[in-house]
Formats: C-alpha cells, structure tokens, sequence
C-alpha cells in the first residue's frame, strides 16, 4: 500500500508531522539527504505532495495510546477518559481492544474521529504498513 492524499488529509488541520532526513550540503549545488540525521516537519497544503511522492513517513500515535497517558499540545491527559462515554467510544474499546478487531471507520461517529486525528491517532493502521512511524518511538 501507498501513502494517499485521503491518508493526509484528515490530519492536516491539526499539524500532523512526516519524519524526513536531515539535508546536509556536500560543497555541490544541491542539499544531500543525511539518512543518519532524522528531523520532524509539518505536512502542509503546500508539501503533501512531496511527503506522498518521497515516502517520508508520517508520525502518529497507534490506537493502543488511547488508554495511556499522552501530551497534546502542552496537556497531558488519558484520550479514552477525556471523552469517555462519548461519541462512541465504548465501541471503539470494546471492539478494537476487547475483541481485537480491526478499528472500522463506518462505526465511528465523526465528532470521535475528528478527536482521533486531532490526536494524530492512526486510524488508517499506517504505521503497521510502514507508511507512518509511531510517536513513541522517536528520541527526542
């Protein structure tokens, strides 16, 4: 599977990340990739075709992040209290978490998944194809 445009573009108001080396410049004319030196950039309206076209990973946080603790912009909190009872949830952790099932889209109500993607959570299941890089893996 490819990294699409319907992938991004939840996400995109709610300053998703992609994963790209670090450009260093070798004397020429043109920056090198430093595949050694990883940075994170935002995915825009003006750059998602160059994340879609390079491969660039994406960075989300997998479902199983709904019931730790995560920091969101400034605030730390557990997602699956903050709206517990809402939304849908219940089906999302019994269903996902419980039953093991695959996370279906067509039960979620949107206001829930509009919370998930502001979380950048990957509903999309990414980063098990290797196409977004999970959050908790990357040294700060």
């Amino acid at each position: 599977m490819k990294l699409e445009l319907k992938h991004l573009a939840p996400y995109l108001p709610y300053g998703l990340k992609f994963y790209r080396p670090y450009l260093i410049y070798s004397g020429g004319s043109e920056p090198q990739p430093d595949h050694d030196e990883w940075g994170e950039d935002e995915v825009t309206i003006e750059n998602v075709k160059i994340v879609i076209e390079s491969g660039m990973p994406i960075i989300l946080r997998p479902l199983s992040d709904l019931i730790q603790t995560i920091t969101h912009q400034g605030k730390s909190f557990v997602p699956i209290n903050a709206v517990k009872g809402l939304f849908g949830w219940d089906y999302l952790f019994y269903d996902v978490y419980k039953k093991k099932e695959e996370f279906n889209l067509n039960a979620v109500k949107y206001a829930c998944l509009s919370k998930l993607f502001e979380w950048h959570f990957d509903v999309f299941n990414l980063i098990e194809q290797g196409l977004a890089i999970d959050i908790n893996t990357i040294q700060s």
